[in-house]
């Protein structure tokens, strides 16, 4: 995994919990979204933890590694950075649905569910962090609740959304250069950038090695003057909201690796473009024999 991928997705070690949904097992955690707010409790229903577990003499362990959103009963989607790898097994990933504060199962009606396949992108390519979106089919259907709802997707394909004010969720770093934090979901609010900004400020102010670019037909990007995702934010939403209906518009993908305003905005995987493609992997999926 690239130097640059480390800014927003981290297998570190961190601060031990005490519970992973029902299971007493041992827990570790990265911390959370930098200089953002903390969200209420049941404020963001589609908002999903994943974690990963590794099988233990007496009692499995589990780590917090990604975001994710809920987008049907069935169906949680996250980034394909965040699932793929040598390490990666969809049956040692589960996904946290309806929780607010990871360390307590007292606040919410929260619950867990295992992972019977991971569907990614044919296309992603970590070098260029193109096609960065995957699928999880959740071993059986969640029932929905006032903690546990999923979030609605684009119909406008041709929306943009430049301009607007959206919301990144997630329980990654909230403070440069320390590992702890809290439990509790954060929520960053900011601007949308138009498409020719984010890809002059990538193709001119990044120092990264290799030097990237965005695709503003696939990508889409918010300002991160005032705070921004960071480790443990990857694979999240990125929502934007008219009163109390909000639309997931995209998935937390890249950004500058130490989390500050370099003047490089916060990348997200576009899902006006690839609704097509998750409606398909959504309808092949539910065809396919368990």
């Amino acid at each position: 995994m690239s130097q640059f991928f480390q800014g927003f997705y981290a297998r570190e070690k961190a601060m031990p919990a005490t519970r992973c949904a029902d299971q007493e097992e041992n827990i570790s955690f990265v911390p959370r979204i930098v200089d953002g707010v903390y969200a209420n409790i049941h404020e963001y229903p589609w908002q999903v933890a994943l974690f990963y577990i590794t099988p233990g003499k007496n009692k499995s362990k589990s780590a917090f590694f990604c975001g994710a959103s809920l987008i049907s009963d069935s169906f949680v989607l996250t980034a394909a950075h965040c699932v793929l790898g040598s390490s990666k097994r969809a049956d040692r990933i589960r996904a946290i649905l309806g929780d607010h504060d990871l360390s307590t199962r007292k606040e919410t009606d929260s619950t867990y569910r295992d992972i019977r396949r991971i569907i990614f992108n044919v296309h992603y390519r970590a070098d260029t962090v193109r096609n960065d979106i995957a699928l999880l089919q959740l071993e059986k259907p969640v029932m929905f609740s006032s903690s546990i709802n999923p979030v609605l997707l684009p119909w406008a394909l041709d929306d943009t959304f430049e301009g607007l004010n959206a919301t990144v969720t997630g329980w990654g770093r909230d403070k440069i250069g320390k590992r702890i934090s809290s439990y509790v979901l954060k929520e960053y609010s900011s601007s949308l950038l138009t498409e020719a900004t984010c890809d002059r400020q990538w193709s001119t102010k990044s120092t990264l090695k290799p030097q990237l670019s965005t695709d503003p037909k696939k990508q889409i990007c918010l300002d991160v003057s005032k705070g921004s995702p960071c480790h443990g934010d990857s694979g999240g939403p990125l929502v934007v909201c008219s009163g109390e209906v909000c639309t997931q518009v995209g998935v937390v993908s890249f950004g500058f690796p130490l989390c500050k305003n370099v003047g490089l905005p916060a990348v997200f995987t576009r899902l006006t473009y690839y609704r097509p493609w998750l409606d398909i992997n959504m309808a092949s999926a539910n065809a396919m024999p368990v």
